[in-house]
């Protein structure tokens, strides 16, 4: 997918704040050497214009990380006491950046663990051969698109597999998990 077809699916900017939309490029700038492109990719589609205005999609997003052990993930790769400390509007606009920077962030990486993995297959097997992971302008489609879902719980949880072997898997999961928890 090219630049532009990532731009395409983009949310469309919202008005209004420009110094926000300015604090978020500058973020995106200073750590552009040690980041995933992902996100600056998202940004730059809207130009910069911040996505999480809304309250209750901030709350979506820490639902679904809490909800991540019944996929196998471990929500304390995401910092959920940061994010429920993030979860309050700021009116600060440098802090309002590193806020919906962190939301972004955090959004995009539970994305990918939930449709690819956290481990890198590479890592563990040389010869791995399944497709590889799609590319940052592919991944900033897709966040996009999930962020202009109406529901962002429901679009989160259709990023996981939709594969037979996987609703297996998670069942017996969940199910492993209820016993644990019904002692």
């Amino acid at each position: 997918m090219a630049a532009g077809e990532a731009a395409a699916v983009a949310i469309e900017p919202a008005t209004g704040d420009s110094a926000l939309a300015l604090r978020i490029e500058q973020r995106l700038r200073e750590r552009a050497a040690m980041a995933d492109e992902t996100t600056a990719l998202f940004y730059l589609a809207r130009a910069y214009s911040p996505v999480w205005t809304e309250p209750a999609r901030a709350e979506a997003l820490l639902a679904a990380v809490e909800a991540l052990p019944g996929h196998g993930l471990d929500p304390a790769d995401f910092a959920p006491l940061r994010l429920r400390a993030a979860l309050p509007a700021e009116s600060d606009p440098d802090r309002a950046a590193e806020r919906e920077l962190l939301l972004t962030d955090t959004l995009a990486a539970l994305l990918f663990q939930l449709r690819h993995g956290k481990v890198d297959p590479h890592a563990l097997y040389r010869e791995w051969n399944f497709t590889p992971p799609p590319n940052p302008y592919e991944r900033a489609g897709e966040l996009a698109r999930v962020l202009q879902a109406p529901d962002l719980a429901a679009a989160v949880e259709a990023q996981a597999p939709d594969l037979a072997l996987y609703r297996a898997l998670r069942a017996e999961l969940l199910a492993q998990q209820g016993r644990l928890a019904g002692g």
